[in-house]
């Protein structure tokens, strides 16, 4: 009566809950139906991000435990001949190259995957011979987001008033504990659900949904250019600094608005100095 799913590090996998259904651990499914050694190697077969499953059935519960793979680089030994390639794309600042051949110079721009420095060197009197490319390219990296921000919007205000109503499930019947009309005129709703045990995990089939109305006023404002500039500055400042891995390499931000009749469109850009050389097998 319950399927409970934990991923080690609280990590999140697509879909995997729909790939257990798949293999037939649902709610309601008799316990001597389920073939935990076949759902387990089905489920690695299937996923390659998955490092490790464990299943235990407790009680009138199915306890599903994974930990999830880490994608492993590709391994490049000092022998190996390889180029230094653009993991992001920029614009050229530095190139220091200690082994290899320099393709790009300062001020040109590449794209992911080119190559910056090649893993060859050409002597006046020899022939062109294979390296092991060593070296750094530093680049500005640009971090970019944009989002509308209205001139006319409804605010909405929580007043803190909570009204809390319950629906009892018992397989695939419903009851309802409350009316359909709400006291508030204006509310957000957020609804929990449980289902019910007797000791340990011993689930029974029945779970309890308490419903949550909220009650919120609205308010409508009006806000000048400059201000819906700032309000979309504020959003998206904190979103693109979570992208960049390291701060004190920010050259600069620089903000753009485009203004139209009910809106403006307000485009925040961050500009950051990082090595974005990475090798590459030949």
């Amino acid at each position: 009566w319950n399927v409970d799913i934990s991923i080690k590090d609280n990590l999140e996998l697509e879909n995997i809950s729909e790939d257990i259904e798949n293999l037939g651990i649902t709610r309601g499914i008799p316990k001597n139906r389920i073939d935990t050694e076949k759902v387990i190697n089905e489920l690695r077969l299937q996923r390659d991000d998955i490092a490790w499953v464990g299943i235990d059935i407790v009680g009138t519960s199915v306890k599903i435990s994974i930990v999830k793979a880490d994608k492993s680089p590709d391994i490049i030994k000092n022998t190996d001949y390889c180029n230094i390639v653009a993991k992001k794309a920029g614009t050229i600042q530095k190139i220091t190259s200690q082994n290899g051949t320099a393709v790009v110079n300062v001020g040109d721009t590449v794209q992911k995957g080119d190559i910056l420095i090649a893993g060859y060197m050409e002597g006046k009197y020899t022939d062109t011979r294979y390296v092991h490319s060593l070296g750094e390219v530093d680049a500005i990296i640009l971090y970019e987001k944009s989002k509308e921000v209205r001139f006319n919007q409804d605010i909405y205000h929580y007043t803190g008033n909570e009204e809390n109503k319950y629906e009892i499930s018992f397989n695939t019947w419903k009851i309802k504990l409350y009316k359909n009309f709400s006291k508030f005129n204006l509310y957000e709703i957020t609804t929990e659900e449980k289902n019910i045990k007797l000791l340990g995990n011993f689930y029974l089939p029945i779970s309890i949904k308490k419903i949550t109305n909220k009650e919120q006023t609205k308010e409508n404002k009006t806000y000048s250019i400059e201000e819906a500039v700032d309000i979309g500055e504020k959003e998206l400042s904190p979103e693109i600094e979570k992208e960049i891995e390291n701060k004190d390499m920010i050259i600069d931000k620089n903000v753009k608005k485009e203004e139209y009749e009910n809106s403006v469109i307000v485009t925040v850009i961050y500009s950051v100095l990082e090595n974005i050389g990475e090798n590459q097998k030949i």
